[in-house]
């Protein structure tokens, strides 16, 4: 298949395009404007037959912020992926008033990093080497409300045709506490044994702020980890976890 010409609101683009295999191409482009765009091309095969495909719309739109819903009293949350560089601080999250303590657990040094509210009204844990300072996928937070509250968080996910390994995070033998990290903000929940593939793990606990009870998973269930939310897994040895 040989594609004769091909635009995008009327201007060539054909310098971007690149065959993959099979018969597809690949079109790159960059700073496009969040709006609804035209595409139009023509092609021809090796037999001779043509196709003209005219004013194919797309629509380019910002990706939405992720919401992370929290009610009165201790919330056990994570982010499906990291925030940017330049937002991550735990006052830039956690930004609202209400939140009066955020708490992570790092297995590694078997220790509670926290940031809590302080005089000047922002979060953190001045002098400590404990202070909680940055927010991340991989993570989970308790995280201490005094109101029902909704955060918007951005989550801006890989920059168009950015070189990324897959995330993954190591865990050590015993208790961790790791987030639903996916790419995918659209996939609200995914099967707890194909979450944990890999690692060797006996139980897992979520926690349920309306009844303040932490849910147990177990493998070969049927039970689910949810974005926004984190979870307490139990590793009989350690290993790594790659998110599907």
């Amino acid at each position: 298949v040989t594609i004769n010409s091909i635009t995008v609101n009327g201007d060539d683009v054909s310098s971007s395009m690149a065959r993959v295999n099979n018969g597809k191409f690949l079109v790159a482009l960059r700073d496009l404007p969040l709006a609804t765009h035209k595409l139009t091309f023509t092609g021809q095969d090796e037999a001779g037959n043509t196709l003209e495909i005219a004013d194919t719309e797309f629509t380019v739109k910002e990706r939405p912020p992720f919401a992370v819903n929290m009610t009165p009293g201790w919330n056990l949350v994570s982010l499906p992926d990291s925030p940017a560089a330049a937002s991550s601080g735990v006052n830039d999250v956690f930004s609202s008033d209400k939140i009066d303590v955020v708490l992570s657990f790092d297995a590694v040094r078997n220790n509670w990093f926290s940031a809590s509210r302080q005089s000047d009204g922002t979060l953190g844990r001045p002098g400590s080497g404990l202070e909680l300072a940055t927010v991340s996928t991989g993570k989970g937070y308790w995280v201490h409300s005094t109101a029902i509250i909704t955060l918007k968080v951005d989550v801006p996910g890989l920059a168009p045709g950015a070189a990324a390994q897959p995330p993954s995070f190591a865990l050590t033998r015993g208790w961790n506490l790791v987030s639903m990290t996916t790419s995918d903000l659209t996939d609200t929940g995914v099967d707890v044994d194909e979450y944990f593939t890999g690692l060797d793990w006996s139980r897992a606990f979520g926690y349920d702020n309306a009844t303040n009870k932490f849910t147990s998973l177990l493998p070969s269930t049927a039970a689910e980890v949810e974005i926004g939310k984190a979870y307490w897994i139990f590793l009989n040895k350690a290993g790594t976890l790659v998110p599907p």
